[in-house]
C-alpha cells in the first residue's frame, strides 16, 4: 500500500505490535513449563536433577514475589484502561485495554504454573518424581 498507492497502512505497525506483545506475554506460562526461560545451565545444567530441583525451590520465592507483583500492578494498570477507555494517540487509535488485560492474564498463567512448578520440585527434592 504504500509504495504502490502512497497511502501507508496506519494500522499495519500498531497491530503487529499488539498481537506480538500479547503473544509474548501469554507465551510466558507454555515456555515455563518446557524449561526454556533463561539460566545459568553451564553450571545449573551439569547439576543432578535434586540437586536443581532444591535450587529452584530456594528461589522460588523470588519468583513468586515478582509474578505477585506483576500481577498486581498489571491489573490495576489493565483496569483503569478499561474504565478510561484507553486508546492509542495515532489516527487509527486503537483501544489499548486488550493488551493491558494480558498482562494480568499472563501473570495468573505463570502463577499457576510456578505452582506446578514448584510442587514438581517438592516432590523431587524429596526423592519422588512427578510428570
Amino acid at each position: 500500500m504504500r509504495y504502490g498507492f502512497n497511502n501507508p497502512t496506519v494500522f499495519a505497525h500498531e497491530t503487529s505490535v499488539f498481537l506480538y506483545g500479547t503473544t509474548g506475554m501469554l507465551a510466558g506460562a507454555w515456555v515455563l513449563r518446557h524449561g526454556g526461560h533463561v539460566k545459568m545451565d553451564a553450571i545449573y545444567g551439569r547439576l543432578p536433577l535434586r540437586t536443581r530441583a532444591i535450587m529452584d525451590l530456594v528461589t522460588a520465592p523470588l519468583f513468586f514475589l515478582l509474578v505477585v507483583v506483576v500481577l498486581w500492578t498489571g491489573w490495576d494498570m489493565a483496569y483503569f484502561s478499561v474504565k478510561m477507555n484507553e486508546h492509542t494517540q495515532t489516527p487509527w487509535g486503537p483501544p489499548y485495554y486488550p493488551l493491558k488485560l494480558a498482562i494480568p492474564l499472563s501473570a495468573l498463567l505463570i502463577l499457576f504454573q510456578g505452582l506446578a512448578k514448584f510442587i514438581r520440585d517438592f516432590f523431587l527434592s524429596c526423592g519422588k518424581e512427578l510428570r
